[in-house]
């Protein structure tokens, strides 16, 4: 039975291989080839008007400056600066801008409003907020390399490999997928500058934020002073230093955040954690510039991928094509619809 068929496929192959091709087939053929083209194009526009939301799902940054949400809340971010433990601005910080995912932003809002509702003369001021993978990564080169001296007064206790072993500079950070704000409290009217005796070379844990700025309360240290005394629940304060932590503490949980029992400042909105982390550096714009900055060097190489394709496709269709005779149409071929 198998050699009756193959003999009958040979010789029906060789019948069709012989017969001579009329113009009307050689123009379905070239019809085909169109169709096929006008397909690729479709599936590259497709590809096109996608990608991006494809993008986002994948791990394109839905971050937001806060300035657009809540203009009142005051910024200043350290990092940016060189007021900060590594003594120069860190890599990643291209602006003073604070950028967090869209529902912190508007949960910081919250807290901003029934602060200032609640407590006369009172109002939150940020030091840091999304911080690129990068920056993260700079802090801890920065933590590897042989102590200098010029920052001690931000670790008087420790050494820098200890910053590392006890948990005060991570090698990873809710920062980066910018659901946490570094941040504290300050008066609408300051007060008095803290009286204290204190310069930048003042060792952290005997002074505070105050004493460089009066408009902030007394928190007991400075933002990023590594020590137990930053430690939100640390004894030995003063009633005003403990007030002052606890305030911040009452009204960020009221609004969904949770603090870092090692860092006063340090508050995560844990109900926006996706899992996802980015990496592009923060801009005065408070939007992305492109992007490849965020891995979109992938999807942009399929995308020329694609339209390399279809004009290949197209180009054959055009070469392959042959002049019907007078009268000949073709029959049931439909240009492919694009997806929607």
């Amino acid at each position: 039975m198998r050699s009756a068929a193959n003999h009958y496929l040979k010789h029906r192959f060789c019948d069709t291989a012989n017969k001579p091709r009329s113009n009307s087939h050689q123009t379905h053929t070239a019809g085909t080839i169109a169709v096929t083209a006008i397909a690729v194009v479709g599936l590259a526009s497709f590809f096109l008007s996608s990608g991006p939301a494809r993008l986002a799902r994948a791990g394109r940054p839905d971050l937001v400056a806060l300035s657009t949400i809540d203009p009142s809340i005051r910024q200043d971010m350290r990092y940016a600066s060189a007021r900060n433990f590594t003594g120069n601005r860190v890599h990643g910080y291209e602006a003073g801008e604070c950028w967090l995912r869209p529902s912190v932003a508007r949960a910081l809002a919250d807290v901003q409003r029934d602060l200032v509702e609640n407590e006369a003369g009172l109002k939150l001021k940020v030091l840091d907020c999304y911080r690129p993978r990068r920056s993260v990564k700079a802090f801890v080169a920065w933590a590897g390399r042989e102590e200098d001296g010029r920052t001690r007064n931000y670790y008087p206790n420790l050494s820098r490999p200890e910053l590392l072993s006890l948990g005060y500079i991570g090698r990873n950070s809710t920062h980066s997928k910018g659901i946490a704000v570094d941040l504290t409290v300050v008066r609408t009217s300051p007060k008095d500058k803290d009286q204290r005796s204190v310069d930048a070379n003042t060792a952290c844990t005997r002074t505070s934020d105050h004493a460089f700025d009066p408009a902030s309360l007394d928190m007991g240290t400075t933002f990023d002073c590594f020590d137990p005394k930053s430690h939100t629940a640390r004894g030995g304060l003063t009633s005003e230093q403990h007030n002052a932590r606890q305030t911040l503490k009452r009204y960020m949980e009221r609004h969904g955040f949770s603090n870092y029992r090692k860092e006063w400042w340090h508050y995560t909105y844990g109900a926006a954690d996706d899992g996802r982390s980015f990496d592009v550096p923060v801009h005065a714009a408070g939007r992305l510039r492109d992007a490849s900055e965020v891995g979109g060097v992938a999807e942009k190489a399929g995308v020329y991928k694609a339209k390399a394709a279809a004009t290949k496709a197209k180009r054959k269709a055009t070469d392959s094509k042959q002049e019907p005779d007078a009268g000949a149409t073709l029959k049931g071929e439909a240009p492919a619809k694009p997806a929607d």
